[in-house]
């Protein structure tokens, strides 16, 4: 073997060992890059050596080591893979050998000659060893080639197994993320503590100046901020659309999205193989450069996104992050789902024992006082609101007053008393229909109010009508100090609590009424027995009778028909009246009960017909109800025009005894009146008391009448005794 062979053998012999010796110490590739370009120079006389590698994207070529003459500063520096000489090689994988001797004579930089091997990492060309320029001028040939080819496939294992060091710290580390995020995120099973956690876990992973998870609104065009680390105050209360810019666009994006919030001349080269979108910064005043974001999605189900920021350039996020805020987004995204369903059930369990409650004690309850109080705790508990008011209507100031409020100033009470069709409660109470403002200054019905609701500190509003049979009684309100939405469910559990609430108000003030009208029943008993007792004649009673039925009902005019016979037909003799007289009266029809018999004029009676209300009721033996005498055409007969401005409402009773018809009570008020039918039966219970007084004071002056007859009767015989000079006994 030829002596000089025997040593180029020899030192490819000693070159591989020491690249080798480096591999197996597991040293980082750079390292063995430096010595393969050394080893390089030794075995081919080559003036220079490199080692280059391609980016991601192929386009660009990085000098990761270089050795020999006119090399100081050269690792590091990129060019374009298509203008050198080793991106071609790099690029194709093909192995070149370069000789100009045209390039002695012009004495140029460019080399003379080279020799251009690949880099291979996983059957893939990677890069390029070069020698350039050989000793003597002289060409590079085969065998340095072969030799360029060993070093070469000695830094290609160097480069792989970088690669996989580094595939398998970065995967050890994102399943050691992911383990943290599993038991940190998805241990939880409430929304908030989920938010929490996973801000938490992204802060100490990833490089970031802040982290923000938006979530959606319930109307789903707005993301709401939900969980936050590294803003002020004020940058709390950003909101951003759903349906534009960088929500949409983290949100329509199957992968997380990076971003750049750099104008172009800053310039936005980004990380390799990652591609960044620009967009004006979300945030006033946070100055961030960068950022990656991914939306939290479920399935089907997206519940918002997360957002990493960074002061950092554009570049300053990798696809290992990328994978890493991928794998937080899912996690947090089914943790999310978990939470919702828990806290769904725990609210419908814990709304369900709340209305339990409520009903328990509306239901158990006659006293008024207790039940708003009772109400606007549950209000405030199922909706989580912190300000609340019940309004019930006045019928006498024709306004809405508040019975009980939370949270409002005080004073509110005489501030807030809007009549119907004022403001929002007003607005609710004329149209009977519940209605959510999520923005109360910019609703135009607060805006026309006599006080608006902002004033008391009021940014949101559900307003919901308090409905008793076909009445409307008052508004119950539940208002927020800062801005939100009600939603369908909630507003439902405002409906339910609202009928709970005005069915056992209107209860309750039945009760009241019932019991104050017993009261007073009681009391004008005693009075018509007192005057039953007291009174110098029985017709007073009638009188008295009529009196008390206007007090008690609150009516506007009153008459009381007695039934008798005339010429064997059935009609009804008005013995009282007290108010208002009526067309169908004629002059001399006064209150004929305080006359003396000797001014006394004929008795007004009406035929017991159905023209006449009286004649109706007294006809059929029932009540009779008119709440708008100009809608009933039955009595245009009886009440001409004149009349009809007078009466507006009627109602009419029959007086029985020993079950016949002797009279019948007939009450009208001006105003047009609904009447209740607790009305009804108060009155009607009154007429059987007063049939008794009516009867009893008949009877009383049939009696008197009949003694005055037989007095009469006695001074005739008499006087005819002492004409005719009779005896005495005859």
């Amino acid at each position: 073997m030829n002596p000089t062979e025997t040593a180029n053998d020899a030192a490819l012999l000693t070159a591989l060992h020491e690249v080798l010796s480096l591999l197996a110490q597991d040293d980082a590739p750079e390292q063995v890059f430096e010595k393969v370009t050394e080893k390089a120079l030794l075995l081919t006389g080559a003036a220079s050596a490199f080692v280059t590698l391609l980016d991601n994207t192929r386009d660009e070529l990085t000098f990761s080591a270089a050795s020999g003459e006119n090399t100081e500063g050269v690792a590091g520096t990129q060019v374009h893979a298509a203008d050198s000489l080793l991106g071609t090689t790099a690029r194709t994988g093909d192995a070149r050998l370069f000789y100009r001797p045209e390039k002695i004579a012009t004495g140029s930089g460019d080399p003379l000659s080279a020799a251009v091997v690949p880099l291979f990492a996983g059957g893939v060309p990677v890069g390029a060893l070069a020698a350039l320029n050989k000793a003597d001028r002289r060409p590079f040939d085969g065998t340095d080639l072969l030799t360029l080819s060993t070093l070469a496939k000695a830094a290609s294992v160097a480069l792989v197994g970088a690669k996989r060091r580094d595939d398998s710290h970065r995967q050890s580390r994102e399943l050691g993320i992911l383990y943290e995020a599993v038991r940190g995120i998805a241990g939880h099973l409430s929304v908030q503590e989920v938010l929490q956690a996973v801000v938490q876990q992204t802060t100490a992973h990833l490089p970031n100046s802040a982290v923000v998870v938006f979530l959606y609104g319930d109307d789903r065009n707005e993301l709401f901020l939900a969980e936050e680390t590294g803003l002020t105050a004020e940058q709390r209360e950003t909101e951003m659309p759903a349906a534009d810019g960088i929500g949409k666009a983290i949100l329509s994006a199957q992968r997380p999205l990076f971003l750049s919030f750099v104008s172009e001349e800053d310039g936005s080269a980004g990380s390799p193989g990652v591609i960044s979108r620009s967009f004006a910064s979300p945030f006033r005043d946070l100055p961030v450069r960068s950022g990656i974001g991914c939306a939290l999605r479920s399935g089907d189900t997206t519940h918002g996104l997360l957002l990493v920021l960074s002061v950092q350039p554009p570049g300053a996020y990798t696809l290992a992050d990328a994978n890493l805020i991928s794998a937080l987004a899912s996690q947090t995204a089914n943790a999310l789902d978990n939470a919702l369903l828990f806290e769904d059930a725990t609210r419908r369990a814990e709304e369900a024992t709340t209305l339990y409650e409520l009903s328990q004690t509306v239901s158990s309850t006659l006293e008024s006082g207790a039940i708003p109080e009772r109400v606007a705790d549950a209000v405030i508990s199922l909706l989580a609101v912190d300000k609340f008011a019940l309004l019930l209507y006045d019928e006498s100031s024709e306004r809405l007053k508040m019975t009980t409020s939370r949270g409002l100033a005080e004073g509110a009470a005489d501030r807030l008393q809007p009549t119907v069709g004022d403001g929002l409660p007003g607005w609710v109470m004329e149209f009977e229909t519940p209605t959510a403002v999520s923005d109360v200054v910019g609703d135009h019905r607060n805006a026309q109010a006599t006080h608006p609701l902002q004033n008391e500190g009021v940014q949101s509003l559900a307003c919901m009508p308090l409905q008793a049979g076909q009445r409307t009684i008052g508004v119950l309100c539940a208002m927020t100090s800062r801005r939100r939405f009600f939603t369908i469910a909630e507003m439902e559990l405002l409906y339910t609590v609202a009928n709970q609430a005005a069915i056992a108000l209107e209860n309750a003030r039945i009760y009241a009424d019932v019991r104050e009208k017993g009261r007073e029943l009681r009391k004008y008993f005693h009075r018509v027995a007192r005057a039953l007792g007291s009174a110098q004649s029985p017709r007073a009673v009638p009188l008295l009778i009529a009196t008390l039925t206007l007090e008690i009902m609150g009516g506007d005019r009153c008459a009381l028909y007695a039934v008798k016979e005339h010429d064997g037909e059935r009609r009804l003799e008005l013995v009282a009246r007290h108010g208002f007289r009526l067309a169908y009266e004629p002059e001399g029809a006064g209150s004929a009960s305080n006359l003396r018999e000797q001014e006394r004029p004929e008795p007004v009676t009406i035929a017991s017909t159905d023209d006449h209300p009286a004649g109706w009721v007294a006809r059929r033996g029932r009540s009779l109800v008119v709440e708008d005498l100009s809608e009933d055409t039955r009595w245009d007969r009886a009440l001409t025009r004149p009349a009809r401005g007078k009466a507006n409402s009627l109602v009419a009773v029959p007086l029985r005894s020993a079950g016949d018809i002797v009279g019948v009570l007939e009450m009208y008020t001006r105003k047009e009146r609904r009447f209740r039918s607790e009305d009804l039966r108060l009155l009607l219970t009154f007429a059987s008391q007063a049939t008794v007084a009516f009867q009893a004071a008949r009877l009383a002056d049939e009696r008197e009448v009949a003694a005055r007859e037989v007095e009469t009767l006695r001074e005739a015989i008499s006087r005819l005794q002492r004409q005719n000079e009779l005896p005495q006994g005859g």
